[in-house]
């Protein structure tokens, strides 16, 4: 929900408002995922349904079955909470069901894995891993390492890209030259990051910069790098998720449903980014630094591991 300068409306009600204002009739073509949601005003697939149940004018629906039943390709979230409801005038049909997805043409079952290891189902997650000759998936706790298996799969030239990209939210990731403070990626000129070419150090090819969920969403590269955060990580038991947020020097917990969704789909994106192939790093962390837990991200990696990603070494 937006909530600054007095407005306080999702993006989905907004929209409808202003096109209740026209005279005649309108059409709103929305292209909506499941689990992008990632910043305040972005309330997905449930927020679409609640503003048409609830806005005076009469809009008919036409969209796929998938986003009443909840499926796969929108990470299991509904149009309609509690099926459709009498007062809408819904049109099923699988021509506004994109059941191919562009981003990772070679991997169909990625969306559909990264779904499970969000869930902590890691059991279902080591079924749907892709052949690995169709979508290669490594994960390494060695940040050259990855490097090096990034620049040796693109070619590093223009017809393959690679990158790295990581949460907004790690500030610690500093520690391993992996710079995430908001003010440096403000600055940082990321239409070349995403367009220039091997050579130019400002580019994704130089491996030296990460784009954070913010930059990357509804973009995507052929090989993706993803620096794991101190952000997400299963707890002690491995049955939940720990959220977290880091302010000042200190990690805090992250306590909204809310906010905690957000934290999962900030995720989501990043694990969705890749064309070709990804490669995950998890940092070792350091026994003497509380805001690098070893033991927390031990965890990510042995999750990542039982999920059926090997290990590069």
């Amino acid at each position: 929900m937006k909530r600054k300068q007095g407005i306080d409306s999702s993006e989905a009600s907004l929209l409808l408002e202003i096109m209740e204002r026209l005279d005649d009739w309108a059409v709103v073509i929305a292209l909506v995922g499941g689990g992008q949601e990632i910043f305040l005003g972005e309330a997905g697939l449930v927020e679409w349904g609640k503003t048409i149940q609830s806005t005076h004018a009469k809009w008919s629906v036409v969209a796929s079955q998938e986003v009443v039943t909840g499926g796969a390709s929108v990470a299991g979230q509904r149009l309609f909470t509690e099926g459709i409801p009498d007062s809408i005038e819904f049109h099923p049909t699988d021509l506004a069901h994109l059941s191919v997805g562009v981003r990772s043409f070679r991997a169909q079952r990625l969306a559909e894995w990264v779904n499970a290891v969000l869930v902590l189902n890691i059991e279902l997650a080591h079924t749907l891993v892709p052949d690995v000759r169709e979508f290669p998936l490594a994960v390494t706790r060695d940040l050259d390492l990855a490097r090096r298996w990034l620049r040796t799969h693109s070619g590093m030239d223009m017809d393959s890209r690679c990158g790295l990209v990581a949460t907004s939210e790690d500030q610690r990731l500093r520690a391993y030259g992996v710079e995430r403070s908001s003010a440096f990626r403000l600055d940082y000129p990321f239409d070349k990051w995403f367009l220039a070419p091997p050579g130019d150090i400002r580019s994704s090819f130089a491996l030296e910069v990460a784009a954070s969920e913010f930059e990357c969403q509804g973009l995507e590269l052929d090989w993706v790098g993803l620096c794991w955060g101190s952000d997400l990580t299963p707890n002690g038991a491995g049955d939940q998720w720990d959220y977290r947020k880091f302010r000042g020097k200190v990690w805090q917990r992250v306590r909204s449903d809310e906010e905690q969704a957000y934290v999962r789909n900030r995720y989501r994106v990043l694990l969705t980014r890749a064309r070709l192939g990804m490669v995950m790093w998890v940092p070792m962390g350091r026994l003497n630094d509380p805001t690098l837990d070893a033991q927390r991200l031990d965890r990510v990696y042995n999750l990542l591991r039982a999920a059926g990603i090997p290990d590069l070494t």
